[in-house]
């Protein structure tokens, strides 16, 4: 029994299709391609230590209730 996979199939680029796409970023400042040095840099996310959670209160305090008169909500 063949299993499908769920997970789309990733079609890389033509050697045309990625200059074409590389010079595109390139005239982007906002997008421009990571550096070698960057790219050296980066760490899977499974790498990363897990931030420590905020510890829930041992006592919760009571929720406050108010009222108002007229004069002050006008």
């Amino acid at each position: 029994m063949s299993k499908t996979s769920k997970r789309p199939t990733v079609v890389m680029p033509t050697a045309e299709e990625d200059r074409a796409i590389t010079k595109a970023a390139r005239s982007d400042p906002d997008a421009l391609p990571l550096t070698p040095k960057q790219l050296k840099a980066m760490v899977p996310m499974s790498a990363v230590p897990a931030r420590p959670t905020i510890p829930k209160a041992a006592v919760r305090s009571a929720p406050a209730r108010l009222r108002a008169g007229g004069a002050v909500l006008r």
